[in-house]
């Protein structure tokens, strides 16, 4: 082989190996590409799952709504539990069709002690004045107004009739339009509930 023929060849070799080695460098670029890839992929499933579940847990908490049949039936225990885990949005109008005493014995029995005279309550949509109905006649118990304000019982707000004498009554909407209102005397329960609902007229 000619001296011409030799540099012509190892020039061609150099250019082969040169092209070999850029096609060999690239294989582990792309491949390393792949798991990074992979990795960076949004969990899109996990974000929709934990809001399921944060709803179930609001759901599972929330309390429930109770009828008067259901809450002349509880024992003091538990309607003082159901009380505090309920609210007031706001005060009703009218007079109530549902009128129910309770009071509970030392064991914590309720009672239905409902006098025969006693039909219900009323609140005034004007002045916000509680009233009884007794033996069919409608009949103003104090002078100050409803307020919902912090109750005595715990802090949290009520529905709250101030009677003369330091009575009081603290109720609280236990199912739709319906409450629980327990009575004190000065800073203690009394004992007695009065349950009223279904507010109408005025």
């Amino acid at each position: 082989m000619s001296r011409a023929q030799r540099i012509v060849f190892g020039t061609f070799a150099l250019l082969v190996a040169g092209l070999l080695g850029c096609g060999g460098a690239s294989t582990p670029a792309a491949s390393s590409t792949t798991p990074n890839s992979q990795q960076a992929l949004p969990p899109a499933a996990e974000a929709p799952a934990g809001r399921a579940d944060s709803a179930a847990a609001d759901s599972a908490s929330a309390p429930r709504d109770w009828t008067l049949a259901e809450l002349k039936t509880l024992s003091r225990a538990d309607m003082e539990r159901e009380w505090g885990t309920h609210g007031v949005r706001a005060i009703p109008s009218g007079c109530s069709q549902d009128a129910v005493e309770i009071t509970y014995d030392a064991a914590g029995t309720p009672r239905d002690t409902t006098k025969p005279t006693w039909t219900g309550k009323c609140i005034d949509a004007k002045t916000r004045i509680p009233a009884n109905i007794l033996s069919g006649v409608r009949k103003d118990a104090t002078d100050k107004p409803a307020a919902i304000k912090p109750s005595f019982f715990d802090g949290h707000d009520a529905l709250v009739f101030e009677y003369p004498g330091d009575w009081s009554l603290h109720l609280r909407e236990l199912g739709p339009g319906l409450y629980l209102g327990r009575q004190a005397h000065g800073a203690e329960a009394t004992g007695v509930v009065y349950l009223v609902g279904r507010f109408s007229g005025e």
